[in-house]
């Protein structure tokens, strides 16, 4: 059976503070506790499958009020960068908001092997209208 733990974070690469000129990184990750780094999951104790067969975890991003308006979806790999096997799968949206304000989402992580195992996380972060302590260099 899966021991997994779920996480979301939202953030900006390089920068501490998000502004609603930036693109700004959700992601969403499954994590197997059990397992070791370069180890994935194996496949399924199923005695009813005529096959063997490895589950999968699917990803649902949606609105953080309502938690019914979709906002993303997609099925999540346990590999690397490299191609490897992990014990990690993660989603990254990479989005601007172009508006500053409170910003909530809700995601909802589903295996298609295992009833009940199903996680939820809620993301909230805070979008601020610039950042005066930023510095941006000069370009031409």
């Amino acid at each position: 059976m899966p021991v997994v733990e779920v996480a979301a974070e939202a953030f900006v690469e390089g920068e501490a503070t998000m502004t609603m000129i930036d693109v700004i990184n959700l992601k969403f990750q499954v994590k197997y506790t059990h397992l070791a780094a370069d180890q994935a999951p194996g496949y399924v104790h199923s005695p009813n499958f005529p096959y063997l067969k490895r589950q999968q975890w699917f990803c649902i991003v949606t609105d953080g009020m309502t938690k019914e308006i979709v906002i993303a979806c997609g099925a999540m790999e346990f590999r690397n960068k490299e191609g490897k096997d992990c014990n990690t799968a993660t989603i990254e949206i990479k989005q601007r908001f172009g508006k500053p304000g409170q910003f909530s989402f809700h995601a909802i992580f589903k295996c298609d092997s295992y009833v009940g195992f199903d996680k939820e996380v809620d993301l909230k972060f805070t979008v601020q209208e610039e950042d005066r302590n930023r510095v941006i260099p000069e370009y031409s």
